[in-house]
């Protein structure tokens, strides 16, 4: 019974301790996407001199956008702006220019404070050749695409925060969108209930492995 309570308590102690040094360990985060694919087999063509909108919910707190090019040429200068659901913008960057495929990173000014909901998110090229954009929800030809269907699709987007930060500042965001898509009865206080039942199994676990090694 011992050696049954110390290997319980060693194994909650261990997840506990894990769980605090993942909080605590500042990296880059997402603030939202819109991506349903981790690989899009659909470039979206942005033509030159052309702006293409399309209907996102911005996250607060973000101030990068990330989308996945591809250049056969040198394309760009493209502009993206946020604007609300009645055409304010609140937050513009600019690519000076795409010349290799994969990720690029937009700067958005100013940060979105808030979230800016159904707003229009807007490409505007304004170079002399097509821009391509990797869609957000066709998935490449292969088994999960096995007829290369191209359904309607809009510029898949990443949208972020710049700078490192550790998931324990973040608490209070996370805790919002905790309840989201959920049941009324749910609400961001769950979340925080949670957190306290994990910390009460963590100090048990430490307490039982006290004791076992005591006995």
């Amino acid at each position: 019974m011992r050696r049954v309570r110390l290997a319980v308590g060693l194994a909650l102690a261990l997840v506990g301790i894990t769980l605090l040094v993942t909080l605590l360990t500042p990296t880059e985060r997402d603030t939202g996407s819109n991506a349903r694919v981790k690989v899009s087999g659909h470039e979206v063509v942005i033509p030159p001199t052309r702006t293409r909108c399309q209907r996102e919910t911005v996250p607060a707190d973000t101030d990068q956008a990330r989308v996945f090019a591809n250049a056969r040429g040198a394309t760009g200068p493209v502009t993206l702006l946020v604007r609300t659901s009645h055409g304010r913008t609140v937050a513009r960057g600019r690519i000076a220019s795409i010349r290799s495929r994969g990720q690029v990173t937009v700067q958005l000014r100013p940060r979105i404070e808030r979230d800016v909901r159904d707003a229009q998110v807007c490409f505007d090229n304004d170079g002399v050749r097509s821009a391509l954009m990797a869609g957000n929800q066709t998935p490449p030809l292969g088994a999960a695409n096995l007829r290369q269907e191209f359904p309607p699709d809009d510029v898949r987007i990443d949208y972020r925060r710049s700078g490192e930060r550790a998931w324990w500042r973040l608490a209070p965001t996370i805790a919002d969108r905790f309840a989201l898509l959920k049941s009324d009865v749910v609400d961001p206080f769950w979340l925080y209930g949670l957190a306290v039942v994990l910390a009460a199994a963590w100090a048990g676990a430490l307490l039982t492995l006290r004791r076992s090694l005591r006995s």
